[in-house]
């Protein structure tokens, strides 16, 4: 058997997220069901996350094994694969590793971006939260330096979070403005369930005043889900790099 990464992108709005769900379109299930077909034998694909519905990424691995060998030099299979993909999936490259790298298990770290639009842009509809309030950043970097200094966050888990442990480590979480868009972006050794999408909706009421920075570090200090969750609608969330190991990744 010959383990290979997958580069691969996806547009998250046609699916039922990352995971195989039966009698859904996933991104996992559809990689599994054109991989099995081309390759003439039975493909599990292991993702180096899980994304949920209506969640994009514009870099993702995902490993697989496999019978056949040459994969990594055939961009005839390359573009046979995605040809008969959901074209809301595209797969930049495939390359060979050891057999006891693992997707999701050897990464780092991880890093979401997710996207505010303040004007409507009827191409971006399905990738950015429209929103047309005058959000106040310096309100929104100083919610975003408390995430910064977190390491529990059972308070932004959604219920049913099957994670052993729900601590953290942060290594960045800032705001900045690009254009018109506002952008958060976080990385993290790993992240709980809806928990990006829970913190930008918290930080938002915080920038709108709901609730002051003493109020918002509260929300974690509790170890509970709050009474009222502000979640952030999915279309504008990314996954927008996964880091291994040095040497693991060719260039």
């Amino acid at each position: 058997m010959t383990r290979y990464f997958l580069q691969l992108s996806y547009n998250g709005s046609a699916f039922s997220g990352w995971q195989f769900q039966p009698a859904q379109i996933t991104v996992q299930g559809e990689l599994e069901r054109a991989l099995s077909a081309l390759l003439h034998e039975k493909i599990t694909v292991i993702g180096c996350g899980r994304t949920d519905a209506g969640v994009h990424a514009s870099k993702y691995y995902a490993h697989i094994d496999t019978l056949t060998k040459g994969l990594q030099n055939d961009q005839q299979f390359l573009f046979r694969l995605n040809k008969t993909l959901h074209e809301g999936i595209a797969v930049q490259r495939i390359f060979t590793v050891a057999d006891n790298v693992h997707a999701r298990y050897s990464a780092r770290k991880r890093t979401y971006e997710y996207f505010i639009s303040r004007n409507k842009n009827p191409f971006q509809k399905e990738q950015r939260w429209l929103l047309h309030d005058d959000l106040d950043i310096v309100k929104l970097n100083e919610a975003a330096a408390i995430v910064l200094q977190q390491s529990e966050f059972v308070s932004f888990s959604k219920s049913g979070n099957d994670s052993m442990t729900t601590l953290c480590t942060i290594y960045e979480s800032t705001w900045r403005i690009q254009d018109d868009v506002l952008i958060y972006r976080i990385s993290a050794n790993r992240f709980l369930r809806c928990m990006v999408r829970m913190l930008v909706g918290t930080m938002v009421e915080h920038s709108r005043g709901r609730f002051t920075a003493e109020q918002f570090e509260h929300i974690f200090l509790a170890k509970k889900q709050p009474d009222v969750v502000y979640i952030a609608p999915a279309n504008g969330l990314f996954l927008t790099e996964v880091l291994y190991p040095e040497g693991l990744i060719p260039e």
